[in-house]
C-alpha cells in the first residue's frame, strides 16, 4: 500500500491553487506561501508529487511573441476575407 500521504485532498487543492497563481514561481516558494497560508509543513519535493498528480510537469512556460497592431489588424483581415468560407472552397 505505501506509505500515508503527507496531505489532505484539500490540502492537495491549496497546492494547486497557489501554483496556479503564478505559473513562474518554484516549488520552493509554493512551499513557503502554502506553509504561511495553512500552516501546511511540507517538502518542495511533495509539492512537485502533487503538481505531477494533477498533470502539471516541470516545464517552464513558453515565450511567446506579443502581438502587434500590424499583426492583429492583418488577422482581421484575413478573417473578413475568408471567414465565411466552407471546406469546399478551401479544397478548390
Amino acid at each position: 500500500k505505501g506509505r500515508k500521504r503527507v496531505t489532505t485532498r484539500k490540502e492537495d487543492y491549496l497546492i494547486r491553487k497557489v501554483a496556479l497563481e503564478n505559473r513562474l514561481r518554484t516549488t520552493t516558494q509554493t512551499d513557503q506561501i502554502v506553509l504561511q497560508t495553512k500552516s501546511i509543513e511540507v517538502s518542495p519535493q511533495t509539492i512537485r508529487n502533487r503538481l505531477y498528480e494533477f498533470g502539471y510537469g516541470g516545464h517552464l512556460l513558453k515565450k511567446k511573441p506579443m502581438l502587434i497592431m500590424q499583426i492583429i489588424t492583418m488577422r482581421k483581415q484575413f478573417q473578413e476575407t475568408y471567414g465565411s468560407w466552407n471546406a469546399m472552397k478551401w479544397f478548390n
